[in-house]
């Protein structure tokens, strides 16, 4: 397993060479993850990496909301929200206006947007990205 492991890892390298010549000489330690890698470091079924399934029912199921049974204890991550990275950080988001209380998922969507505001206003630090207009983005 292990070797078949490097055989892949070293193939993919090769593939990933022919687009950026010098890159494997670069590579100080390389490691390949396959569905068993995840199984034994997160316990997820059969490598699973979502957490609970994705199915429309989850988005109701009473496990699924931020504010717990338990007094105090807030959830948070994909498995609030929906699966991956963008769904991870929604969760938070979902978590910190539950924590704000009544409408403080708004609250917090309404700073975000003022901020935005004020930082298209204000010159950019040195080495900072600029913000982008919206209207310039969907032109392009």
């Amino acid at each position: 397993y292990q070797r078949f492991k490097g055989e892949i890892s070293s193939l993919l390298i090769e593939r990933c060479e022919t687009c950026v010549p010098g890159l494997a000489g670069l590579i100080e330690f390389q490691e390949l993850s396959t569905p068993l890698t995840l199984e034994h470091f997160t316990q997820g079924p059969r490598g699973s990496f979502y957490g609970l399934p994705a199915r429309p029912g989850r988005l109701f199921a009473p496990w699924t909301h931020a504010r717990s049974p338990v007094p105090g204890l807030f959830l948070t991550g994909q498995d609030v929200m929906a699966p991956g990275i963008t769904g991870a950080m929604m969760g938070g988001v979902k978590c910190t206006g539950v924590l704000d209380g009544a409408f403080g998922f708004f609250r917090l969507m309404g700073a975000l947007r003022r901020s935005t505001a004020r930082a298209r206003h204000q010159p950019p630090e040195a080495g900072a990205v600029q913000p982008q207009d919206d209207r310039t983005a969907r032109s392009a």
